[in-house]
């Protein structure tokens, strides 16, 4: 649990937060690629992916052994993980996460990118992506 007063943070929310992060990430990612070029864009979502981890660690380093917030729950600190997490999603969605679809693009022919790209995508996601059930 990421702080003890469960009324200041639920997970449910955060993972609703990030998703519309990596979809307004990847939305704002793919119109960027057309006016900008692909290598900005992609550093852009590197840099937000990174300064994602350095705000984690840096909460990290100032928690205790339970993970327990430094400051009372509900503080600017104490929100830093959700704020780390919902910048990482919208940097991955708009950047990192587009190079797949991208390369794969350029490396099918066009001829064929109409059958190779679902056949593709659907083995890499059924069988290279792990998925966990409780």
């Amino acid at each position: 649990m990421l702080f003890t007063d469960e009324r200041t943070f639920v997970a449910s929310d955060l993972i609703l937060a990030s998703l519309v992060c990596q979809i307004v990430g990847g939305l704002a990612g793919a119109a960027a690629i057309d006016r900008l070029g692909r290598k900005p864009v992609l550093q852009a979502g590197a840099w937000l992916c990174l300064l994602s981890n350095i705000l984690l660690s840096l909460y990290f380093s100032t928690v205790d052994d339970h993970h327990n917030c430094p400051t009372r729950p509900g503080s600017v600190l104490c929100w830093t993980p959700a704020v780390a997490t919902c910048i990482f999603f919208f940097g991955f969605g708009g950047g990192l996460g587009n190079i797949f679809f991208v390369l794969l693009g350029e490396l099918v022919p066009v001829e064929s990118s109409s059958t190779a790209v679902p056949v593709v995508t659907f083995f890499l996601n059924t069988l290279l992506v792990p998925r966990h059930q409780d």
